[in-house]
């Protein structure tokens, strides 16, 4: 697995940068699960892809409490769930954990575990 550490200032574009990058790896056929501190905060992070690709040939979306997904034919995804929440059964190419603290990352792991060339990217502080 590889790992990437992002660390800047708050309101530096860290989040749009990485909504951007999981937005090209589902374009591309990869699976994403992007990780938040919090409902709040999965929530906006999925309303902004979902601004941007809404209506975009290829795309699918699923609006759902808690099963929040956007999809593309490549069969590409990403999932939006805060770090509270278990994701059993989920796995992915790359796991994005946005302001949230590494220590949780641990609980994903199992997550990259079937995918041969995994990545973790954690943006903080």
């Amino acid at each position: 697995m590889t790992g990437i550490r992002i660390i800047g200032d708050r309101q530096t574009g860290k989040t749009e940068m990485l909504l951007a990058y999981a937005e090209k790896l589902c374009r591309t056929g990869q699976r994403v699960i992007y990780i938040t501190r919090d409902h709040r905060l999965a929530d906006d992070a999925f309303l902004r892809v979902t601004q941007s690709v809404d209506g975009a040939p290829g795309y699918s979306i699923r609006r759902g409490h808690g099963k929040e997904r956007i999809a593309h034919e490549s069969n590409g995804s990403i999932h939006f769930t805060p770090v509270s929440r278990a994701w059993h059964g989920l796995v992915a190419d790359t796991l994005i954990l946005d302001d949230v603290d590494p220590v949780f990352a641990d609980r994903h792991i199992p997550s990259l575990a079937a995918s041969p060339n995994s990545r973790m990217i954690v943006a903080s502080l």
